[in-house]
This record gives C-alpha cells, structure tokens and sequence, in this order.
C-alpha cells in the first residue's frame, strides 16, 4: 500500500543517514587519533633532542639565522633545513611557517622557535631554557652540535615535516565531512562546563 511503501522509504532513509552519520563520525575519530599519534611522535623526537647535553636553543636558532635579526623568513627556514641535510618542497616550509608564526607576522621569532624545537613537557623544557650556549664567538658558526645531536634536530624537523603534511591533508578531508565540531566538544564536555580536560578526551 502507499502508506507502507511511504513507512519503508522513510525507515530505508533514516537507516542510511545513521550509517552515513556513523561514518563520518568515525572518520573524525580516525582524524582525532591521527593528530594524536603525529604529535606523540613530535614530543618525543623533542625529548630525544632535549635529552642531548650539547643541544641549546640559541645555537639552533643560528643554524638558521646567520645575521643576528633575531628572526626566521621562509628563505632563511629553507636554508637551515638544507643545512640540516633536509630539502622540503615550498609547500612543507609554508607549512611550518603557518603553523609556528604565532603572531601572523609572516616571520618565525626566536619564542616560536622555542616552541619549534622544545617539548611541551614542563621538566624538559625548563632543561632546555636553562642550558647556554655552546658557541664562544660572534661567528654564528652553525657546528657547535655533536654529529649525534645534529641527526636528533634534523628528526626533529622531518617529523614536524611530515606532520604538518598529514595534519593539513587530514584537516582538508575532515573539512568535507557534515559531522559537526559542535556536536563533538558537547560529546567531550561532559558536565556542561565549556571546556574538557584530558580524562575527559
């Protein structure tokens, strides 16, 4: 009858929104995990590097920036990564630029290059902050690092690399998904507070 055949259509419909909702929900949980599993990798190529007696960030910052502006352009990231044996395509160092120039100034200052190169864990980073310099001279020579500690910097930036790629090719896939942020961080704050901490998560 019409009825029924209007009833099956209505039930074939809603069971094939729920299987779409479904799925867009765990492609944003395979996003999420994603996220988490790249930043997992960053922080501990950071660790590994803060664990390095010689690795300071001043001289870091001099393998990149050779004349004391107290500032990284795009061409003066390019040229540190070449210096470090790592030869990224325009798009990787645009990457890297748009995620870590806080201040949208189209520059990376020496408190974003902190934030580059330190951990976000407390103890480590306060190791890092308080370690001088190893160079002795205005030269700006980019070799004060062990061999061993220039090969953790230059995984350092590989990973940060390849994660701003999956991060941004993720970020365009999730943008065509209908599954709504909203909808999530209501999911995550449980009690109604306005924020989640990382129990909840």
């Amino acid at each position: 009858s019409p009825m029924r055949q209007s009833y099956t259509t209505s039930m074939n419909i809603n069971s094939i929104k729920a299987s779409n909702d479904d799925y867009e929900k765990n492609q944003f949980v395979d996003y999420l995990k994603m996220v988490m599993d790249a930043e997992s990798k960053v922080e501990r190529a950071k660790i590994d590097l803060a664990l390095r007696g010689d690795f300071n960030v001043e001289d870091a910052f001099r393998v990149f920036e050779l004349d004391g502006r107290g500032f990284l352009t795009e061409e003066d990231l390019k040229y540190g990564l070449n210096a470090l044996e790592i030869y990224p395509t325009s798009s990787d160092v645009r990457l890297l630029m748009k995620r870590f120039d806080l201040q949208k100034e189209g520059v990376i200052n020496y408190a974003d290059f902190f934030d580059m190169v330190t951990p976000y864990e407390k103890d480590y980073r306060n190791m890092v902050e308080n370690r001088p310099p190893n160079s002795c001279c205005e030269c700006r020579c980019p070799d004060v690092f062990m061999i061993t500690t220039r090969i953790y910097l230059k995984n350092l930036f590989n990973s940060l690399i390849d994660y701003e790629n999956k991060f941004n090719s993720a970020k365009k896939g999730y943008a065509t998904l209908r599954y709504k942020l909203k909808d999530v961080f209501k999911g995550l704050d449980r009690y109604g507070l306005g924020y989640f901490n990382d129990a909840d998560l």
